[in-house]
């Protein structure tokens, strides 16, 4: 296992609940984690505690969330 990294974007063009992105990425590779929050903040911890549930179920999950 590589380093396990957040990339934070904002991207202004989102609605403002889904602004901030928090993508977990294993080295370079995407892991399916991700998290959209109206803070940046918010938006690592949503990801650092998906990932964590992630690494619990040990494997990858999946959710479709509706963007307002």
């Amino acid at each position: 296992m590589s380093a396990i990294r957040l990339r934070v974007t904002f991207d202004p063009s989102f609605p403002p609940m889904a602004r901030w992105h928090a993508v977990v990425y294993d080295g370079d590779e995407y892991t399916g984690v991700a998290a959209y929050a109206s803070s940046r903040d918010e938006a690592i911890r949503e990801a650092s505690q998906r990932w964590m549930e992630y690494q619990t179920a040990g494997g990858r999950s999946e959710e479709w969330v509706d963007l307002q």
